[in-house]
């Protein structure tokens, strides 16, 4: 429709002070009952006026009816007045405090509206735009008029609420299925993991999801699950499982930087806050503000993560002697979004799934690996030397994988029986560290560079590698007490050993 032109002066349209706008008789075949039009009063004194106006029927004529408010500001009762009428794409819209906005029935009908189907809609606040993905829910019928028959909730942008909006939908979306299309051996089918969601297709390989009264989530549609491996081995020992949030914790900054980039791979829309947990050693004179500064200085320097003073929690400890202390604290980052903490359950419990019925060893060791980034040890002294894990009395999985990789262990329970916790110690020594010497000296720590020092030191400490770097292969065999009956390529475990010494004396 082009616009229209004319000029009209304002009646009464009820005793309140509401106006009204007739329609000459001669438009009425140009537009339509019900439907919102931009409607332009113009005058020389008063300007421009522009609204968004529904077409109503009124003493058996149709027009708009135009706000009290408005009238009384200009005074626009019995004003003649130049009015311009124009198709719009909007509708107005009241944002209660609930973020629900009922979908007027011309807007219904006009693009053949169902429920659980997917938009994306603008909306206008307050001289603000703000874009939205939302998913059409039925009201509650025996409160609503025909009008109100579907509604919206906006969940994502922080639109102003108790004000009027104007809003438009700008394209509906594909929906997804959980059914996992053909040929996707290569990448995971995400959606297959939700078949109680409504999901939706944003662009190539990005998705939204909505799960009951979640806010939705943005994430890809496919993945690389063997990426992940060692990831949600990470999650697996320092990630929440329960509760209304996710979270991971990081001891190192490495371990941070990590955790942040495949999150972000993983979940669209960084939404991350931080707690640091600091431990104070008396001998530290500093004042505990400088504390906090140096610490916040620290972790920004080296991960770009902002942490705010009023995150950082302060210990005393008792004496300087602290067994494990970390001289950066440890890093809280969390989701408060409970839909991303689900959707990190649901993906390792597949990945689990995967590794309980692969044969392929480094994907083993990839979950093992990022299990030992945040719990795990090494043991040490003249008598022992280990690498262990620490974990709770009913854990199956770490037994399960270590069985599958022929790793020979042992289980120190010894809290369990005095009933003084219930944490297990999972540790396998020194003959299984040289029969797996190349995987472990490449992916061990990794992110941990203290703790993988500590490993390095105490493995050069070993008798057993002493020999090694000393004697060649015959003379090394003759003066070892590993078994002969175990095949061991010497040549092998000396070059990654000199390689490891190389590493971390720089």
């Amino acid at each position: 429709m082009s616009s229209i032109v004319w000029e009209r002066k304002i009646t009464k349209g009820n005793s309140k002070g509401t106006g009204w706008l007739s329609l000459p008789r001669e438009l009425k075949s140009s537009l339509e009952l019900g439907s919102y039009y931009d409607v332009t009063l113009f005058d020389e004194k008063i300007g421009r006026l522009e609204m968004l106006l529904k077409l109503v029927e009124y003493s058996s004529s149709l027009g708009f009816y135009i706000p009290k408010k408005i009238c009384e500001d200009y005074k626009l009762l019995k004003k003649k007045l130049e009015v311009t009428i124009e198709d719009s794409e909007y509708f107005p819209g009241q944002v209660p405090t609930d973020r629900r906005v009922y979908l007027p029935y011309s807007i219904i009908s006009r693009y053949g509206i169902k429920e659980n189907e997917l938009y994306e809609v603008e909306i206008v606040a307050n001289g603000m735009v703000f874009g939205e993905v939302v998913i059409i829910s039925k009201t509650d019928r025996s409160k609503a008029a025909r009008q109100d028959e579907y509604a919206i909730t906006i969940r994502l942008c922080k639109i102003p609420t108790k004000v009027r909006v104007k809003v438009r939908f700008i394209r509906k979306i594909e929906i997804l299925t959980p059914i996992t299309p053909p040929h996707e051996d290569e990448y995971f089918y995400i959606p297959s993991l939700f078949h109680d969601a409504v999901m939706g297709k944003i662009h190539e390989n990005e998705m939204v999801i909505f799960l009951g009264n979640h806010v939705p989530l943005f994430t890809p549609i496919r993945i690389n699950l063997l990426e992940f491996i060692h990831y949600f081995g990470c999650y697996y020992a320092d990630g929440t499982k329960k509760g209304w949030a996710w979270s991971i914790s990081a001891s190192t900054p490495e371990q941070a930087v990590y955790y942040i980039e495949k999150y972000n791979q993983m979940i669209f829309g960084n939404q991350l806050s931080f707690r640091l947990t600091y431990s104070k050693k008396p001998s530290d004179k500093r004042t505990n503000e400088r504390v906090k500064e140096d610490l916040i200085k620290y972790w920004k320097e080296k991960t770009d993560v902002e942490i705010e003073k009023k995150k950082i929690l302060l210990r005393v400890t008792k004496h300087d002697n602290v067994r494990k202390w970390n001289k950066c604290g440890s890093l809280g980052i969390k989701d408060n979004r409970n839909l991303v903490m689900e959707i990190h359950l649901r993906i390792m419990k597949k990945i689990i799934r995967h590794l309980d019925k692969c044969s392929n060893d480094n994907h083993l060791w990839d979950f093992l690996f990022g299990i030992l980034e945040g719990d795990g040890s090494v043991s040490g002294g003249k008598s022992r030397f280990g690498v262990g894990f620490s974990f709770h009395k009913d854990d199956k999985i770490i037994r399960e994988f270590l069985d599958k990789l022929d790793i020979k262990y042992s289980v120190d329970s010894s809290r369990v029986k005095r009933g003084t916790g219930s944490c297990i110690q999972i540790s396998f020594g020194l003959f299984e560290i040289l029969t797996n010497i190349g995987i472990l000296v490449d992916r061990l720590f990794e992110f941990y560079p203290k703790r993988r020092k500590t490993f390095v030191d105490r493995l050069l400490n070993q008798q057993t590698i002493k020999n090694l770097l000393k004697y060649d292969s015959q003379m090394f065999l003759r003066h070892t007490t590993i078994k002969k009956k175990y095949v061991l390529d010497v040549n092998e475990i000396r070059e990654k050993i000199l390689k490891v010494i190389k590493e971390t004396s720089i």
